[in-house]
C-alpha cells in the first residue's frame, strides 16, 4: 500500500511538472523559465511544502531533459546555414526555431525522458507542412526514408536546393547523394572494400556522437563486422566520455562486445575510471552541480553498458574501482558498484576489501565492508 502511496504521488507531481513547463515554455529561454517556476512555487505558497520539493526536483529533470534535447538538435543545423544564400549574415542562427518546438515535445510514459522520434514526426506534421527544409532535416536526422523519398515534393530541383544550402552536413550530404542516384547504394556499402567509404563514415561518426540511434540502425547491418569495428571503435571513447545518449551507449557496446570484447574493455578503462574520479572530488576541488553531473554519467554508463563489459570495468586492476571506494569511504558509489557484480566477484571483491580493513579497522570501514558482505549474501 505504502508503494501504491509513493507511486501516485510520484506520477501526480509528473504531471504537474510537465503541465507546468508546458504552459510556461512556449519559446521562452530554458534559464527564464526556470526563475519564473521558481518563483511561482516558492513565493506564491499555494502548494504544501512536501509537494512544492517534489515537484521542484522533477521540473529541474524535466529542463535538463530539454536541455539535452536542445543541445542534441543543435547538431541538425549546417555551420554555413549562418548566412543567406546570397551571402549576406543572418540575424539569428536558425537553430533559434528550435525554442518553438518546445510546445510539440512528446514524453515518455511513467520517466522524465523525451521521445525524440515521436517529437519528430509531431514536429513534423505540426510545424513543417509549408516548410520543406526543416522537414527534410527532421526527417532525414531520423532515418524516415517515406518522406525523404517523396519524389513530388523532394523533385531533382529541390533536390540540388537543398544540396547548396545542406551538403556541409553529413547526414545530409549522404541521403541528398543517395536520392540523386539510388546506384550510389551498392558503391557506399561494398563489403569487399578494406576502407568504409568516406561519406558513411562521416555519417555514422555524426550519428553516434549526437544520439541519431534511427540511423545507426538503419545502416549498421549494412557494414560488413571488419567496418563495424572501424567505425565503432572510433566513436566509443568519444560516446563514453560525453555520456549523453544511453540508447546509442547501450546498442553499440553490445555489438561491439560481440566484436572484440578484449579491446573493448581496454579503450573503456580511461574514461570510467574518470568519471569515477570526477564523481568523488572533494567539494575544494570541484562544485557541487559538477559532481553531481559526473555521478550521473556514471550511473547512465553502468546502467546501459552490456553485462559483460560492465563487469570487466568493475574488476578491472584487480577490483580497483572497488578498493578505492572503500578506501576513500564512498558509501553511495561502493553500494552501486557492488550491484552489478556477480556472486565469484563479490568473493574476489570481499578478499580486496578485507587486505584493506585488516591494515585500518575503524568503524566505518567496518560498516563499508559489511555493505559488500550483505550484497554476496542476497546474490
Amino acid at each position: 500500500m505504502v508503494n501504491e502511496v509513493e507511486c501516485l504521488r510520484y506520477f501526480s507531481a509528473r504531471q504537474a511538472a510537465i503541465t507546468l513547463f508546458n504552459s510556461n515554455v512556449r519559446w521562452r529561454k530554458l534559464s527564464d523559465v526556470k526563475r519564473k517556476l521558481k518563483d511561482f512555487l516558492y513565493k506564491e505558497k499555494k502548494l504544501p511544502t512536501l509537494m512544492v520539493v517534489q515537484i521542484d526536483s522533477i521540473i529541474e529533470q524535466i529542463l535538463r531533459e530539454v536541455q539535452r534535447w536542445y543541445n542534441k538538435h543543435l547538431k541538425i543545423f549546417p555551420d554555413n546555414i549562418k548566412t543567406n544564400p546570397s551571402g549576406t549574415r543572418r540575424l539569428f542562427h536558425p537553430s533559434e526555431h528550435l525554442r518553438l518546438f518546445y510546445p510539440r515535445i512528446v514524453w515518455k510514459e511513467r520517466i522524465i525522458e523525451i521521445d525524440d522520434y515521436k517529437t519528430a514526426i509531431e514536429i513534423i506534421n505540426k510545424e513543417c507542412q509549408n516548410w520543406t527544409l526543416m522537414e527534410f532535416q527532421f526527417a532525414a536526422c531520423y532515418n524516415m526514408i517515406d518522406v525523404i523519398e517523396n519524389k513530388r515534393k523532394y523533385d531533382k530541383i529541390r533536390l540540388r536546393t537543398l544540396q547548396q544550402q545542406l551538403s556541409d552536413h553529413p547526414i545530409y550530404d549522404f541521403w541528398i547523394t543517395i536520392l540523386q542516384d539510388s546506384k550510389m547504394w551498392g558503391v557506399f556499402f561494398n563489403r569487399e572494400a578494406r576502407l568504409i567509404r568516406q561519406k558513411v563514415s562521416l555519417l555514422l561518426h555524426f550519428a553516434i556522437t549526437n544520439g541519431f540511434i534511427e540511423i545507426v540502425k538503419y545502416i549498421w547491418p549494412k557494414l560488413s563486422p571488419a567496418h563495424q569495428e572501424q567505425v565503432g571503435f572510433l566513436c566509443w571513447k568519444k560516446l563514453c566520455f560525453r555520456a549523453e545518449h544511453p540508447n546509442i551507449v547501450r546498442f553499440l557496446c553490445e555489438k561491439l562486445c560481440h566484436i572484440n570484447s578484449v579491446s573493448l574493455a581496454r579503450l573503456t578503462w580511461d574514461c570510467f575510471y574518470e568519471k569515477i574520479y570526477k564523481a568523488t572530488l572533494d567539494k575544494d576541488e570541484q562544485s557541487l552541480p559538477d559532481r553531481e553531473e559526473n555521478y550521473n554519467k556514471l550511473l547512465m554508463l553502468l546502467q546501459n553498458w552490456c553485462p559483460r563489459l560492465r563487469q570487466a570495468m568493475l574488476a578491472r586492476e584487480n577490483y580497483r574501482a572497488i578498493s578505492d571506494m572503500f578506501r576513500y569511504r564512498r558509501q553511495e558509489e561502493l553500494e552501486l558498484f557492488t550491484e552489478y557484480l556477480n556472486r565469484s566477484q563479490l568473493t574476489e571483491a570481499i578478499k580486496v576489501v578485507d587486505k584493506i580493513y585488516e591494515k585500518k579497522r575503524s568503524a566505518s570501514n567496518s560498516n563499508l565492508r559489511e555493505i559488500v558482505i550483505r550484497r554476496q549474501a542476497t546474490v
